[in-house]
């Protein structure tokens, strides 16, 4: 095994005296594409996207070395998304520092040009009130960090229905209640849905019309129903109610 190892060193040290495309560099530096001259950064073969594709086209390779003295590190290209205008003021920006959305004035569309649709980007948002991103280090010599959201203490995740467990201040903000006018054309919250944008609400076609009515607000960032006045509470009058062309009334299931 010794002899082994010393031949690959031997070969290693060789191949870059040659001046072939080995460049002895470590993963996580930046490197430079030889026969391009475009610039990259050093990763193991398998961690960058088609560079098989290019050995089997005979594309040549800029080696930076070997992992472990037996997996090739590649001069890897960096990757831009060309779908991505920077200069276009509804793109989802990746920071370090988090996801950078756009202001709500610009928020027209259900699709950016980045191709991420707003229910998406919801996601994204919402993740934020249940996760925290950590940095941190592989055990492997000059790299960069990377970074990886991870589920804060405070909220335990519940698989499928909560079983009546009180919901945490931003644990479920994408949740609307739906109201019914009652005798006194006073909101009686007898539904709930989903917000899929920031126009639509998504919900049960039952719960679109009743024998006394059809409902006539949505109330969202509410934990408890019987309070008239709580922090982060917003009501919305309802503009338009859609009906799948297929539902039969009064069917609930």
């Amino acid at each position: 095994m010794k002899t082994n190892v010393l031949l690959v060193l031997d070969l290693l040290i060789i191949l870059c005296f040659l001046g072939l495309k080995i460049i002895c560099q470590e993963v996580g530096e930046q490197c430079t594409i030889q026969n391009t001259g475009e610039s990259g950064s050093c990763k193991i073969h398998t961690d960058c996207p088609g560079i098989e594709e290019h050995g089997r086209l005979n594309i040549p390779i800029t080696i930076c070395g070997f992992y472990q003295l037996t997996q090739p590190v590649v001069c890897c290209k960096n990757q831009i998304d060309s779908n991505i205008n920077p200069s276009a003021p509804n793109d989802l920006v990746i920071r370090e520092s988090g996801i950078a959305f756009p202001s709500d004035d610009v928020q027209d569309s259900f699709t950016f040009s980045t191709g991420v649709r707003k229910s998406e980007l919801k996601c994204f948002e919402y993740t934020r009130a249940v996760t925290d991103v950590v940095h941190a280090i592989p055990l492997v010599t000059n790299v960069e960090p990377i970074s990886i959201n991870v589920t804060k203490c405070e909220y335990n995740s519940v698989a499928l229905i909560v079983g009546g467990t009180p919901a945490a201040s931003g644990e479920f903000p994408f949740m609307v209640a739906i109201g019914f006018p009652d005798s006194n054309d006073r909101p009686d919250w007898r539904c709930g849905g989903t917000l899929i944008s920031d126009r639509f609400i998504l919900t049960a076609a039952h719960c679109t019309f009743a024998r006394d009515g059809q409902p006539k607000w949505v109330r969202l960032g509410a934990l408890e129903m019987n309070k008239d006045e709580e922090y982060g509470r917003v009501d919305y009058d309802i503009d338009q109610i859609i009906v799948h062309p297929e539902y039969k009334f009064p069917i609930k299931y």
